[in-house]
């Protein structure tokens, strides 16, 4: 299992390497927080999880060192020192998901209903990778055991959530091309909620 979850941080390190982020910002490093609480300058305190950086290493940063809060679909929000290449899982603490921040600024470019509607189609899309690469990374990390009991509530959210969708659809299937970017975005909040509720799983 530790031979896995090794490997598993090598597959994320290189891919932090080799592509751009779907959205960064530089921040500022304040102090270190144990249990796994990263202060920053902003006044932000991240949950984080330790992999491939030490919670030594991340100690002995100076105060106001600049890293890059970045965000990739598929990798999931990171703290990454531009000095060792190496990254920090972020499971909360941030005031809006990188995700959400990425479908505001598609909606503010939209001209049409087709427009947005497409911006809800790929949020759609990137909540689906997101909610993936989650739970892969929590099973990567669970007994053969703990696995089966991930799997059997996986495919329970499933069927609750085939059902939510159902009463949406019923609710808000009405005239006017409107409802179906409601509808688009109360489906989509399902999959972002299961997506979060993994990655705050990964944590321990």
């Amino acid at each position: 299992m530790n031979v896995l979850v090794t490997l598993f941080v090598l597959f994320l390190s290189v891919c932090v390497h080799a592509e751009q982020w779907d959205y960064q910002e530089s921040v500022q490093y304040q102090e270190n927080h144990d249990p796994s609480v990263i202060w920053l300058l902003d006044g932000r305190k991240l949950s984080v999880n330790y992999d491939a950086i030490s919670w030594e290493e991340v100690d002995a940063w100076p105060a106001n060192k600049t890293i890059i809060l970045g965000y990739r679909v598929g990798l999931g929000t990171v703290l990454f020192d531009p000095v060792s290449k190496k990254q920090i899982h972020v499971i909360a603490g941030l005031d809006k998901h990188p995700l959400d921040t990425l479908t505001e600024q598609c909606l503010e470019k939209a001209y049409s209903t087709l427009d947005m509607a497409q911006c809800y189609q790929s949020a759609r899309i990137n909540w689906d990778t997101e909610l993936n690469a989650h739970y892969a990374r929590l099973m990567s990390t669970l007994s053969k055991e703990d696995k089966r009991l991930l799997e059997d509530s996986q495919r329970a959210w499933v069927l609750f959530r085939d059902a939510q969708v159902k009463s949406i659809r019923a609710v808000y299937d009405r005239d006017g091309s409107v409802w179906g970017l409601v509808i688009a975005e109360k489906e989509i909040e399902l999959t972002k909620e299961q997506a979060l509720r993994l990655n705050a799983l990964s944590a321990f």
